[in-house]
């Protein structure tokens, strides 16, 4: 498949160089990259704030966090009351590769690039995933089956793209963290808040980032020509990987606690303050419509998937599926694998995991004994155990019950 180099403009702030995929809640160099964007970015813009708002910014205190957290980084109070911004280090990582998701997909022209690989990334870090036995979360090149000569001819032609995208969208969500405690009523709960209130506390403080980010390119660059475009940069990586995650949990058959914007909401404003219509600009703001586009389609998860079936698309099966399985329609869940014949999306262990479910229960291959189906359930179940998932914990005893496959060892 031949790649579509396209060019990306880039964010006056580059950071020190990384590896293309940073291993979630192992990577050490999560802290230093905060911190130089928190030294280069957030502090020279705060010193410009007016007396009264640059004193509760400075005693904000922002915390790298282990581990991964569906909400992502938040704003609050610790239990000494002092002000704290929480930032998961998963969270950032998965940040780094949404951006080469989008990346690789406009090269690719698949605009569903980033749901595949966020799909795949967010079962790993559901708490079903086990790492010593699945290993670390494939790197995007790998995950889309890239060759070697395409994964370097990407990688070298964008990865000063992807740090400055990774950059603006680390300052995206600092200053928007920070925002919180700068807007009315900005820090709540958001298990009591209700939802028209929560939003509307989402975009005042989308708002004031966008104000934070214009002094930053003003007053600390003096760069009067591109003030609302690194503002788009970053906020269109940062809102859009909420968006995929959200879209996951939805798809999973968990309805959000946490209430957000959509994404049009969130990128209305900078997309028209950036005046998009700037040929320099196009390629932005072509990635910035793809993923409202994207949004927007997936309103109506049933009809979508349903749409992206009839194309021939067999990920839309699975996401299906899953929907339906873990939202306790099983029969009905399994009546979409069965839509599955390439055998194309049974090498990922979440989806053994939904075949190994289905044919336990007798619900797919009705034309096979129950005996053959007995023994693909147990090869489903054995091959998911050893690709990291746990999701159903009888997974061992059911695996005894059934007998072990040949290629399979119970030790």
């Amino acid at each position: 498949m031949r790649i579509l180099f396209f060019l990306l403009a880039l964010y006056p702030i580059c950071l020190p160089a990384a590896s293309q995929t940073l291993v979630p809640g192992r990577d050490e160099h999560m802290s230093e990259l905060v911190a130089e964007v928190i030294q280069k970015v957030v502090e020279p813009t705060v010193s410009f704030l007016p007396m009264d708002q640059r004193s509760i910014i400075e005693n904000v205190e922002i915390q790298i966090v282990e581990g991964f957290n569906v909400f992502g980084p938040q704003a609050g109070y610790n239990s000494d009351g002092r002000r704290v911004v929480y930032i998961p280090s998963v969270d950032l990582a998965l940040q780094r590769d949404y951006i080469w998701t989008v990346v690789i997909g406009r090269a690719y022209n698949t605009p569903y690039f980033p749901e595949f690989w966020m799909s795949h990334a967010l079962a790993r870090l559901s708490g079903d995933f086990d790492m010593t036995r699945g290993g670390t979360p494939l790197s995007p090149t790998d995950f889309f089956g890239l060759d070697e000569a395409d994964s370097i001819d990407l990688f070298s032609y964008y990865n000063e793209s992807v740090n400055g995208f990774f950059a603006a969208s680390i300052a995206d969500i600092l200053f928007h963290e920070l925002s919180h405690f700068l807007v009315e009523d900005g820090i709540f709960d958001w298990t009591t808040t209700d939802p028209a209130t929560a939003i509307k506390i989402e975009l005042s403080a989308d708002e004031f980032a966008a104000y934070l980010h214009s002094i930053y390119v003003q007053q600390v660059l003096q760069d009067y020509q591109h003030r609302d475009t690194f503002n788009l940069q970053g906020r269109v990586f940062s809102v859009g990987l909420v968006d995929e995650i959200q879209s996951w949990l939805r798809t999973s058959g968990v309805t959000p606690t946490r209430r957000y914007p959509t994404l049009a909401e969130r990128l209305d404003g900078p997309t028209r303050a950036a005046r998009c219509l700037d040929e320099a600009l196009k390629p932005l703001c072509s990635i910035v419509q793809e993923r409202i586009t994207v949004s927007q389609d997936r309103s109506d998860i049933v009809a979508h998937y349903e749409e992206r079936i009839d194309r021939g698309e067999v990920f839309a099966v699975y996401r299906l599926a899953r929907y339906y399985l873990l939202g306790g329609q099983q029969e009905t869940g399994c009546q979409y694998l069965d839509r599955d014949t390439s055998d194309h999306g049974r090498s990922s262990g979440v989806n053994q995991v939904l075949w190994a479910v289905c044919l336990d229960a007798s619900l797919v291959w009705q034309e096979k004994s129950r005996g053959d189906r007995l023994s693909e359930a147990s090869r489903y179940y054995c091959d998911a155990w050893k690709n990291g998932f746990n999701t159903y914990q009888r997974y061992r005893d059911i695996i005894d019950y059934l007998g072990w496959p040949d290629h399979c060892s119970s030790g």
